[in-house]
């Protein structure tokens, strides 16, 4: 967690507020503090497991995996810690990553037809 992910949260309490809570959990070891994503100042937090995840990425290196999100997502945090603009969260959009990287906003597929697979299923 650091200041820049509160920039999608319409609600979210004051960084200062947050800041003291993440402060005493450091204090009891329940997360780890420090500079742990490149490129953005200030304080950050994380679990220990989240810590982990992340040199196991940078180390690992591209596996080729590609990930489709909705625009809606509370992932979708592309032109808030990548670089390039914001994807609005509405449902005609979806967010295409590839090992990480966002490829750029993609029109969403249009809904299954549910019922109608039903109705085929019966009739058959």
């Amino acid at each position: 967690m650091f200041r820049d992910l509160l920039a999608r949260e319409p609600h979210a309490p004051a960084w200062r507020d947050l800041l003291r809570v993440y402060r005493r959990l450091e204090m009891r070891g329940e997360i780890r503090g420090g500079r742990l994503v490149g490129g953005f100042v200030g304080e950050q937090f994380a679990a220990p497991e989240a810590v982990e995840a992340l040199r196991a990425a940078r180390r690992d290196g591209k596996r080729g995996e590609v990930v489709h999100l909705s625009a809606c997502d509370p992932l979708n945090l592309v032109g808030i810690i990548t670089p390039g603009p914001r994807v609005p969260a509405t449902l005609a959009n979806s967010v295409e990553l590839h090992d990480g990287v966002p490829v750029g906003p993609q029109p969403t597929a249009p809904p299954m037809r549910a019922v109608q697979g039903l109705t085929a299923l019966r009739e058959a």
